[in-house]
């Protein structure tokens, strides 16, 4: 994957979570959403997981970990999965 199509997939993805922090998607709504090709999107979502940003819940949901932890969950409990 070309770096640079990784860093705007990265910022475009970040500043929607950003703005809208109750932001809820599967991996296709994702995908369909910012216009990525899957392993872009998969692997961009899975850089922010990694940046503790995101977190994927048990049933494939990406969403933001500060909202997450607002709800009264414990960041450290949150369900986590990796790939």
């Amino acid at each position: 994957m070309d770096a640079s199509n990784m860093g705007e997939a990265l910022i475009r993805i970040q500043t929607e979570f950003v703005e809208m922090p109750e932001l809820k998607l599967t991996l296709a709504q994702a995908q369909r959403l910012w216009a990525l090709p899957r392993d872009v999107c998969e692997d961009a979502l899975n850089a922010l997981i990694e940046r503790r940003f995101l977190i994927r819940t048990p049933d494939r949901v990406y969403l933001r970990r500060s909202w997450w932890a607002g709800r009264g969950e414990s960041t450290v409990s949150a369900p986590v999965l990796t790939f």
